[in-house]
């Protein structure tokens, strides 16, 4: 979500961007067009947010579920941005650009439109990952495990730009989010999500390391009360390379 052109982690988003356009241009070998465009709406996304109740924006920003009337609220935040930036002259461009800024690669999220894919503006699409990579790292993961939400997350994002974030990262050790029962569960797993009991009580949180405490905890819940829904977690894995590189790789004609 675009908030800020200082992300919550305390990395300039504005650098990201930077870095993300210099990879993407080495591998297209030519500048993305219109990068100025980029940087600037980077700044003005989130004054659509100003029209809104402070509630709905906070929730947002730290990533708590949000009531269905706050779905709605919130969901106009791009509009009412563009609607704003489209009145200043030259900056036509960069308001399409944040109308787009929470739409999905494969036609998701907002606007509800037939938009999607490569005819959603370029810098929508950067602004999208790094802003929803920033998210990640400040919520306490691993640039590792961050890239490993991101590539679990298949039609969200522009592969192109998928591939220039990895090739900046340069990560070590790969992971992927995977569903597991408790009892697959070993010491050292990073849990991908928060885990609830179906009485809706946090059991644990989303980057949290699995221990034999947990799983003593989690196999208790599990027996009395109820796990709400299947428990996803980070998996180091060598194949994971080929799953990204797959995921990324434009493809040759």
């Amino acid at each position: 979500m675009a908030f800020m052109a200082v992300g919550k982690s305390g990395c300039p988003v504005k650098t990201i961007l930077t870095v993300l356009e210099k990879c993407l241009a080495t591998q297209a070998r030519s500048p993305v067009p219109d990068a100025w465009q980029v940087e600037i709406a980077t700044m003005l996304a989130p004054i659509g947010c100003v029209a809104m109740p402070d509630e709905i924006v906070k929730k947002a920003f730290r990533g708590e579920p949000l009531k269905e009337n706050e779905v709605a609220t919130y969901q106009t935040h791009p509009r009412i941005a563009h609607d704003l930036i489209s009145k200043i002259p030259r900056l036509e461009q960069v308001a399409r650009i944040v109308a787009y800024q929470e739409k999905l690669y494969n036609g998701g999220g907002f606007p509800a439109d037939l938009v999607e894919g490569d005819d959603i503006p370029l810098g929508a699409r950067i602004i999208k990952l790094a802003f929803d990579w920033d998210s990640l790292i400040s919520g306490g993961l691993s640039p590792e495990l961050a890239l490993a939400e991101i590539t679990d997350r298949r039609g969200w994002y522009d592969p192109k730009v998928v591939n220039a974030l990895r090739r900046i990262l340069n990560v070590h050790q790969v992971c992927v989010v995977r569903e597991m029962k408790i009892s697959d569960l070993v010491d050292r797993l990073v849990l991908a999500d928060n885990v609830y009991s179906v009485n809706g009580t946090l059991l644990c949180s989303k980057g949290q390391e699995v221990t034999p405490a947990i799983r003593f905890r989690l196999r208790n819940y599990a027996v009395n009360v109820g796990i709400a829904r299947p428990i996803r977690s980070f998996v180091p894995t060598v194949g994971a390379v080929n799953e990204l590189s797959a995921l990324s790789e434009p493809n040759s004609e």
